[in-house]
Order: C-alpha cells, then sequence, then structure tokens
C-alpha cells in the first residue's frame, strides 16, 4: 500500500500558499487595523464624500505604483516618475482646449512622454550599463526642468488652459460608479494578470530572482528591463494626464513626491527592493495605506510636515522588517 506523499497533500499545498502570502496577508490586515483606527478617530472618515476623495486622490499614486512596482521586481527603481507628471500636467495646459480632438492629442502626448522617458530609463540601463538610480536620478532632474520651462513659457505668453469637461472625463461618473475608481481596478487587474497569466511576468520575477542564471538560461533579460521602464513612464504619463484633469492645471511642482511615495507603497506591500519578491496586489494595499493614513491625519488637522516624517518612517520600517525576513526565510 502505497501514500500520498505529504508535498502533494492539500494541507501542505495549503501551507506553502499560505508562507508565499504571508507578507500580502499581512499588509492587509494592518490596513484593516488602520481603517479601524481611522474610523474610530474621525466620524467623517466613512462618509461617501469622504471616500470619493480618498479615492479620487490615490487614483495618481495607484497608476504611478504599478509602474514602480514592474521596475522593482527586476531590482531596479524609477526616481523619474515624479518629474513625468509635472511634465505632462504643464503639457496639457497648452494642449487641452475645448476642442474634444484636443483631448485625445492630450493623451498621446500624456503616453508618448513617458513612454519615451521610459525607454530612455531602459536604454540606459541595459546598453550603457548604468545603474538604475543614477540613470532615473539624472532623469528627474532632466525632465523636471523641462516641466519648469514649459511652465515659464506658458506663464509669459497666458495661452492655454484646462477644460472642466475635460476634468469630468477623468472625475465624474460612469452610472453610480466613480471614473476615479474604475481608473484604480481596470490596471490593476489588467497588471496583475499580466505579472500572473503571461510569460513576460514570469521572466520579470526570474530576472528579479537572479539575473545571472535567467541570461544563462537564454531569456532576453535587457528586453525585459526594457519594457518594465517603458511601461513606468508610461503609467507615469497616464497619471500626470489624470492629475492635470483632476487639478484643471499645470503646476510643474506637482509630482514632486509622488516617486518617494509610489517606493514607499510598493515597499510597504511586500515587494522586495532587490527583486523577484511581491505582487500588484500587495501593492494596493501600500497605497490604501498610504492613502488611508494621510486622510486620517489630515481629517486629525495634523501638519503636512508631520506626515512626510510619518511615510519616512513608515518606509525605513518597511524596509527592514522585509530585509530581516527575507535573511530568516
Amino acid at each position: 500500500m502505497t501514500s500520498t506523499p505529504l508535498s502533494h497533500s492539500p494541507t501542505t499545498s495549503r501551507s506553502r500558499w499560505l508562507k508565499g502570502q504571508r507578507d500580502v496577508l499581512l499588509i492587509w490586515a494592518i490596513l484593516v487595523v488602520l481603517v479601524i483606527i481611522a474610523s474610530l478617530a474621525s466620524d467623517r472618515f466613512l462618509t461617501p464624500f469622504n471616500l470619493e476623495r480618498v479615492t479620487a486622490q490615490l487614483t495618481a499614486l495607484t497608476l504611478v505604483a504599478i509602474g514602480q512596482t514592474f521596475v522593482l521586481l527586476t531590482a531596479g527603481i524609477d526616481l523619474s516618475v515624479g518629474s513625468v507628471v509635472s511634465l505632462v500636467g504643464t503639457l496639457m495646459v497648452g494642449i487641452i482646449t475645448d476642442a474634444p480632438e484636443s483631448w485625445l492629442l492630450g493623451a498621446v502626448v500624456a503616453l508618448g512622454v513617458g513612454a519615451l522617458v521610459g525607454l530612455v530609463n531602459g536604454l540606459a540601463v541595459t546598453r550603457l550599463r548604468v545603474s538604475p538610480f543614477m540613470v532615473t536620478l539624472a532623469t528627474l532632474s532632466v525632465v523636471q526642468g523641462l516641466a519648469l520651462l514649459v511652465f515659464d513659457l506658458q506663464r509669459d505668453s497666458a495661452s492655454g488652459s484646462i477644460t472642466r469637461a475635460f476634468g469630468e472625463v477623468f472625475t465624474g461618473s460612469l452610472g453610480p460608479v466613480p471614473i476615479p475608481l474604475l481608473l484604480i481596478v481596470v490596471p490593476l487587474f489588467l497588471s496583475a494578470l499580466v505579472l500572473r497569466q503571461t510569460p513576460f511576468g514570469r521572466h520579470v520575477y526570474a530576472l528579479g530572482s537572479n539575473e545571472n542564471a535567467t541570461r544563462l538560461s537564454g531569456m532576453a533579460t535587457d528586453r525585459v528591463k526594457l519594457m518594465v521602464y517603458v511601461i513606468s513612464g508610461v503609467m507615469a504619463g497616464f497619471a500626470g494626464l489624470y492629475t492635470a484633469a483632476r487639478t484643471l492645471s499645470g503646476n510643474p511642482l506637482i509630482g514632486e513626491s509622488i516617486a518617494f511615495e509610489s517606493i514607499t507603497a510598493v515597499v510597504l506591500g511586500g515587494v522586495s527592493l532587490m527583486g523577484g519578491r511581491g505582487s500588484i496586489l500587495g501593492t494596493l494595499a501600500g497605497v490604501l495605506i498610504i492613502g488611508v493614513l494621510s486622510n486620517m491625519l489630515n481629517l486629525l488637522r495634523v501638519p503636512s510636515d508631520y506626515q512626510y516624517v510619518l511615510r519616512g518612517v513608515l518606509l525605513v520600517v518597511a524596509v527592514m522588517l522585509y530585509a530581516r525576513r527575507g535573511r530568516l526565510a
């Protein structure tokens, strides 16, 4: 009589799955606790108006964090996303008018600018073999300078506007569903599908886990790296388009903190800075934690200076916990 190997038993498979998802389960548990604390701290937190405002505020961060997830999974980093958001916003002021055809042109320009910056980052990392940190730090400075230059030119000429009708395209509702919620859910679903159900997604995880091994196996590692930076740039461009529509303006500094916030959210969500580990579901939890925490502090009228300090502490604690867990694993 032969017994079923333990490795194939349902209990063992379930335990293995739980072990692999422990970081995600932990971060979602923390989110639930934070929501309970926020609801007790302020009776305005769970009101429909406030929840809709939180969703609108988190849309841009979610879009950028999705692209940042792809990059961090390959053990890279993209510091230029915030400047892309700022540049796209300033460009939209000079493009979007009352003519509906300008909306399509604005979308093409926004995504094109993001893709171009991502392509430059990817080529510098793969062809020139410059570290992702240095490359994206350089492009951050260049693109931010361009955003300020465009803003100054527009201010001198006093031309361009972002119409309220265009803003409603991104901030209105589709039936009972707020459009910002759709802009969060749909990209999250598609990115999770790509990472978990496609060869490209498996290559992203493999590259982050062991680049030398994946290169020796014949995988086109440079192509995968190039693609993740383009994805990150496109998502930042999309976030810039949404931000311009939401604010009806082009602030050249509006994306100043979003790179740091996106990295914080992704790392909080369990994505390893060393690559190869993490998920979109975890990233969503990290984004929600930042959003709920910021909203709670705003409702309690905590100064923004203290909020920046707290976000920095969160990032340091998350990195320390995941680094320690990685050594113990």
